[in-house]
């Protein structure tokens, strides 16, 4: 008799308690994935970042060489490296622009920015890739690249701008959305 009256009470706590640890799993996925979501976008922005130093040192370093034609192919490779990564960069935007579509504050729109200042870096550097292998080409040695190196250290500190932008608003969002 005892059981009979507690048996739908007993019954009733025990779904409630289903109920409830299942809607606490299901909230701490959604904050998982939200939070594995930000940090494929911080590690896109963070290989952006460490990018452009590396390739202003080899820019820098083939127009300062005396002699480059034997060194001329290993530029070259590392241009067409530059490249290939580039495209790799462009091609995760698609897949990281959809991520952020996720989040609010404007972070779509910062990282189109971000995109597009990389894109006017990496416009100029191919640019500046031409022009030094032409030289290169007329056999010209110590070429001066000041000018390119001052525009290259603008469009690169634009480009880090972007990116602590967007950087500050993960953690924003990560601060309130995720917790």
């Amino acid at each position: 008799m005892f059981i009979e009256l507690w048996q739908p009470i007993i019954t009733t706590l025990l779904f409630g308690i289903a109920v409830v640890a299942i809607w606490q799993t299901r909230t701490i996925q959604k904050r998982e994935y939200k939070h594995r979501r930000l940090n494929e976008i911080v590690e896109w922005v963070t290989k952006i970042i460490s990018w452009h130093s590396e390739t202003k040192e080899i820019f820098k370093e083939m127009a300062n060489k005396e002699d480059v034609r034997p060194s001329q192919r290993l530029y070259h490779a590392h241009i067409l490296e530059v490249q290939a990564f580039l495209a790799t960069i462009m091609g995760l935007y698609t897949y990281i622009g959809r991520l952020s579509l996720t989040f609010k504050q404007g972070l779509p729109e910062d990282l189109l920015k971000l995109m597009n200042d990389l894109k006017s870096f990496t416009d100029f550097h191919g640019a500046w890739a031409r022009r030094l292998f032409a030289d290169i080409d007329r056999g010209t040695v110590n070429i001066d690249t000041r000018e390119d190196e001052k525009q290259a250290d603008e469009l690169a500190l634009q480009m880090e701008k972007s990116a602590s932008i967007v950087l500050e608003k993960i953690a924003d969002i990560k601060g309130k959305e995720i917790g």
